[in-house]
């Protein structure tokens, strides 16, 4: 586990996700938006509805003000804690500053771009460039200390047995289930993934239909799920937390061998989904394989309709 301060902007979109998923990959993250102090951060105008507006003069009694020098001391006092300052572009001066300091204090700084901003030449100052969460998460895990408890033994994970019905056509597969699906026998429980959601508005129950569970309503729909690890060392349920050296992968060749009506895989996200099926799932069947926003993705639910709409027009071929 690292301790990490995010440096970033207020009106940073992207900022909420990157402190999210450090945290869910088991790591300490400071979030400015919600201080230790409480409340909801620090706005120049607590101080002054007018500050926007400031001269010198005002702003440099404002700097003196109670609220800002609590929340200067709680910002220095996380950047003095901190081991990794993580700046997520775009964003301001003290966002750089921040950025600035830590990397002056010796400790490291990864510059996160998630949509291309002006070129700059002196982020070669900084420890790692990177421009997706999948490349931030690794950069973090290069630099942090092993995991100091509990004991490794206790973060291996199994997946579940395929689901599969009499005809099927498409072979959805995730990366691994999590803990929640596990725990429950049953793929995607999780409520925070939109799978099912998504899956009965590509196909909605037509009238007097119903399923007696979610296995018997996508195997009804020609679909099978599985997915692309069988085994392994995974810290918690998040794909940030797999030690991918132990992992297995699952005999997919052997399943579609038993299963010749399949004609398609689709993989249930972009990122960790297809590495880990290219890299631990070859197969030599002659079957499309495409990938798909991942159901647990942080894009609408609408948007991930409108792209697995796709798997209704697979099954029906």
């Amino acid at each position: 586990m690292a301790r990490i301060y995010v440096a970033s902007s207020w009106r940073n979109i992207y900022y909420p996700e990157v402190v999210s998923r450090l945290r869910e990959a088991g790591h300490e993250v400071y979030d400015f938006r919600n201080p230790p102090h409480g409340g909801a951060g620090f706005h120049w105008t607590d101080v002054d509805e007018n500050a926007p507006n400031w001269t010198f003069k005002e702003y440099s009694k404002g700097l003196r003000h109670p609220l800002a020098e609590r929340q200067f001391k709680a910002d220095l006092d996380a950047l003095k804690e901190s081991d990794i300052c993580v700046l997520v572009l775009p964003c301001g001066r003290s966002a750089h500053t921040e950025a600035g300091w830590m990397a002056g204090a010796g400790k490291k700084v990864i510059a996160y771009i998630p949509e291309m901003v002006e070129p700059e030449l002196m982020y070669k100052l900084f420890d790692k460039v990177v421009g997706s969460l999948d490349q931030l998460v690794d950069a973090i895990y290069s630099f942090a200390e092993p995991i100091d408890a509990p004991p490794f033994e206790d973060f291996l994970k199994f997946g579940l047995d395929p689901w599969v019905g009499d005809d099927p056509r498409v072979l959805v597969l995730g990366t691994m289930v999590g803990d929640t699906s596990f725990e429950a026998q049953a793929y995607y429980a999780d409520n925070r993934n939109q799978f099912w959601n998504v899956m009965h508005q590509v196909f909605p129950s037509e009238e007097g239909e119903s399923y007696a569970s979610n296995k018997d309503f996508i195997t009804a729909h020609h679909i099978a799920l599985w997915d692309c690890i069988g085994a392994g060392y995974r810290n918690g349920s998040s794909d940030a937390g797999f030690f991918e050296d132990t992992l297995r992968g699952n005999d997919i060749q052997g399943f579609l061998n038993e299963h010749p009506s399949i004609h398609t895989i689709v993989l249930n996200g972009i990122g960790k989904t297809i590495k880990f099926f290219v890299k631990y799932c070859p197969i030599t069947a002659n079957v499309r394989v495409v990938p798909l926003p991942s159901t647990a993705s942080m894009i609408t639910v609408k948007e991930k309709v409108e792209a697995w709409k796709q798997l209704k027009e697979f099954v029906n071929q």
